[in-house]
């Protein structure tokens, strides 16, 4: 037996009997010779062919203690690590790999999938140009950098890549189908059916592309050729449980209502056990009493009607309960969305209540009064408002001939990230489509945000931020403008699920001061599309404001957007307070202080410990357009949800305790505990919390301690698990070192306590928990990713406790 292992690649498996031959002939090697390398070696082999990793992971490690400079072994037992999700331990066997061959296309390739599993895309792609720049004629390695550039919008350039290897290959189902996806995403919707249609001549059993011809169809509003497609799919592939989704909205919009049903109550058996239990526990004991009646909130109306769907679905009720349940819930999502100003998303809801129910009334009127609000928004955009402004400066600080005064904060740039990135400058990637931004959920920019934060995976779905990469840098003045007559509005928070969503600063001369307004969706921290429309704020073309009300006296502005979110009132509207007084001017002068309310607890101490007596404060939910004598505006800190340094210190020196005897427990593992929001919540928490418990955590709830006590908690921990969540905003009072481990929903990850674990050198962890399956379903259920609820890996968290707190 020689000992050139080869590298495996995919292949059919051995029959049984022939693998078990085989197997008892290298295990005989082994047993006459227990320390030669090349018997584990392939008996790794053959259990990796057998798709069995582990235990060809346990052979190849055999192997490597006899000969660790074994490269083609190595490489093997990387991947086998790769196949188990083992990514952290499957990384170090590849960088090993790479050092004893640093020609090895193979690895390259397979590190570049690694880190687009981490969602490093830029890295991914500098290892799959490594791979090709070694063997160009090498396609997996081209293939996969053309479906990362389709991830990262770059367009043209995947086009190039596809064509190129399409040349080469012209028989290629898998890419004409890329190609076909590409042009999709380009909007050139005939070349994109060319090219699916194609890649199904060539091969007619691909149920992924009948799905994605399917949609193509969907968008160019054929529903009968896109249903025909789905059903294939589903022939193809039954397990894909999205297609009873496609297929129920297809036979919706082709007013097949019974039809939509049918799929529905055959999708729900095809759930796993964990999305059965999801649904029982949406399904029990209302989330709103209804002991007075319905309420009257639109939002718990629809969490009312969302529980009528799952009830009637669960049951397999008769097709028409289930089609007027639906269809309330359809007309409660139409109500929340057309008072959330989302006119086209509530009119699309009313459509799909009438098909479902065409005698609904109050739909009816519903899209009648949708109407006219997009009628009435169309008019107010062709002619502004009264009183909105006329103009727009982008840089207040230039604004001093409009009666503007500006006190600087003498500070250096600061640096809140990782090093060598400005984020104000950050360039247009070559050959990207420029397209609109999503604001604070752009993924776009929330992929570029964690490539920059660069999580490892442990396993998959289990991250680690480890602490000591420097920080991001911000490029911004503090600063604090002084406007006579100057107006401000700010928009009020009318629900508990609709916050304040603007806020605009205005001269005496009607110029909106850009730089001290703010408006959703706003943007992450470096977006390359800040400067492509700086004026476009909702008080030009949108808003009817209300009057104005005059203000004797100087008014201090402090309000901020989602003010009503701890996290939001902690880190972005308190911090302007310290701007404010940094800047020199004399606070005694103030003679109001403008907040967005005081109606929560965590407000009226935060103010009251900061200096700022209740008799002092007007609150803009009250007070939403005002003009004062002389209006004076502190600086933003920093980008919408993000923690500046400067923040962070100024919220440790005004709450964090002195006095350990303060504090309400001496836990030192705490879990925090989301279980009485109204969204976002761990559906099997209460199995959580009885593992946490046995581990000696503490659950908290945190609404029951002042804000003070909430530091001191944090500061003393030592292991905080929590659910993404406003909590965590907590993070700010805790102790180097400290272990934290963040749990996400899968549609909702978001950066913001990462700047908070760096700067403070937290060690930082975070699991991806499940979402329900099915999208449109969860859709359905959650038409916002925001209030998503989730499902975690208990075990997954346990093992992390472990190996890593």
């Amino acid at each position: 037996m020689t000992s050139s292992c080869c590298k495996t690649s995919p292949s059919a498996p051995l029959p049984d009997s022939e693998f078990e031959e085989a197997r008892r002939a290298y295990q005989k090697a082994i047993d006459c010779d227990r320390l030669r390398p090349e018997p584990y070696a392939y008996l790794g082999q053959l259990y990796d062919h057998k798709q069995d990793y582990p235990q060809a992971a346990r052979y190849y490690e055999a192997a490597l203690q006899l000969r660790p400079q074994w490269q083609a072994v190595r490489y093997n037992l990387a991947r086998a690590y790769l196949h188990q999700g083992a990514d952290a331990r499957a990384y170090q066997h590849y960088r090993l790999a790479l050092e004893q061959n640093p020609q090895d296309v193979k690895a390259y390739n397979d590190l570049g999938t690694l880190y687009e599993r981490w969602g490093q895309l830029q890295t991914a792609a500098s290892y799959y140009r490594e791979a090709i720049a070694r063997q160009p004629d090498r396609s997996q390695a081209k293939r996969n950098l053309a479906t990362l550039l389709l991830k990262q919008n770059r367009l043209q350039e995947a086009e190039r890549v596809l064509v190129e290897l399409l040349t080469n290959s012209p028989n290629s189902a898998d890419l004409h189908h890329l190609l076909g996806h590409c042009d999709r995403l380009r909007g050139r919707l005939e070349e994109a059916l060319a090219h699916y249609l194609q890649s199904l001549n060539l091969d007619p059993h691909q149920a992924r592309v009948h799905e994605d011809l399917g949609k193509l169809f969907d968008r160019l509003k054929q529903p009968a050729a896109a249903l025909i497609c789905f059903k294939q799919a589903q022939k193809l592939n039954p397990q894909q449980l999205d297609l009873y989704g496609s297929c129920a909205n297809m036979a919706l919009q082709l007013e097949r209502p019974a039809e939509a049903i049918a799929y529905w109550l055959e999708f729900l058996p095809q759930l796993p056990d964990y999305g059965k239990t999801w649904l029982e526990i949406l399904s029990q004991g209302p989330i709103v009493s209804q002991e007075d009646g319905p309420p009257s909130d639109l939002y718990d109306r629809a969490f009312l009607a969302r529980q009528g769907v799952i009830q009637h679905l669960m049951r397999a009720a008769d097709v028409q309960s289930c089609q007027d349940a639906l269809a309330e819930l359809y007309r409660a999502w139409g109500d929340v969305r057309l008072e959330y100003g989302a006119i086209l998303e509530a009119q699309t809801y009313y459509q799909l209540c009438l098909t479902l129910r065409p005698e609904d009334v109050l739909a009816r009127q519903g899209l009648g009064a949708s109407v006219v609000a997009k009628q009435e928004q169309e008019v107010r955009q062709k002619r502004l408002p009264q009183q909105s402004p006329q103009g727009w400066l982008p840089r207040t600080q230039s604004a001093s001939a409009r009666g503007v005064r500006c006190y600087d904060v003498a500070c250096q740039e600061e640096t809140d990230g990782l090093p060598g990135m400005a984020l104000a400058e950050t360039p247009q990637p070559p050959g990207q489509q420029l397209k609109a931004c999503q604001g604070v959920n752009c993924q776009t920019c929330l992929n570029r945000l964690q490539e920059q934060f660069a999580p490892v995976a442990l396993q998959r779905s289990q991250y680690h931020c480890p602490p000591g990469a420097k920080p991001l840098q911000l490029n911004r003045n503090r600063f604090t403008a002084e406007i006579a007559q100057g107006r401000v509005w700010t928009m009020p928070q009318t629900h508990w699920w609709q916050v304040c969503e603007a806020i605009a600063v205005m001269t005496r001369d009607d110029d909106l001061l850009a730089d001290l307004s703010r408006e959703y969706p706003g943007e992450l921290p470096g977006c390359p599309n800040r400067h492509l429309n700086p004026g476009q704020h909702r008080i030009f073309n949108r808003v009817q404001l209300p009057p104005v009300e005059p203000i004797e006296g100087t008014v201090a502005v402090l309000t901020g957007l989602s003010a009503n979110v701890y996290f939001h009132w902690m880190v972005d509207v308190l911090p302007r307070l310290d701007i404010l007084r940094c800047s020199g001017l004399p606070e005694a002068e103030i003679d109001w202080f403008y907040v967005n309310s005081v109606a929560k607890p965590f407000q009226r101490q935060t103010l009251e410990q900061l200096g700022i007596p209740g008799d002092r404060i007007l609150e803009s939910d009250r007070h939403p357009h005002l003009q004062a004598t002389r209006l004076v505006v502190p600086s933003f800190a920093g980008p919408i949800g993000w923690a500046t340094g400067e923040s962070i210190e100024f919220l440790r020196s005004q709450f964090l305790p002195s006095q350990p005897s303060l504090a309400p427990t001496s836990a030192k593992r705490l879990y925090i505990s989301r279980q009485t929001a109204q969204y976002r919540r761990v559906i099997n928490e209460p199995q959580l919390i009885q593992r946490l418990q046995h581990q000696g955590f503490q659950v908290i709830a945190l609404e029951d301690y002042s804000v003070t006590e909430q530091a001191q908690l944090f500061a003393n921990a030592e292991i905080i698990v929590a659910p993404h969540g406003a909590g965590l905003t907590n993070l700010v009072f805790c102790q180097p070192e400290t272990t934290v481990i963040e749990l996400f929903s899968p549609n909702y990850i978001r950066y913001y306590y990462w700047s908070i674990c760096q700067y403070l050198q937290l060690n930082h962890y975070y699991l991806v928990g499940s979402d329900l399956p099915c999208s449109v379903f969860r859709n359905l259920l959650y038409p916002d990713v925001l209030t998503e609820d989730f499902w975690v890996d208990i075990e997954a968290i346990e093992q992390v406790i472990q190996e890593r707190a």
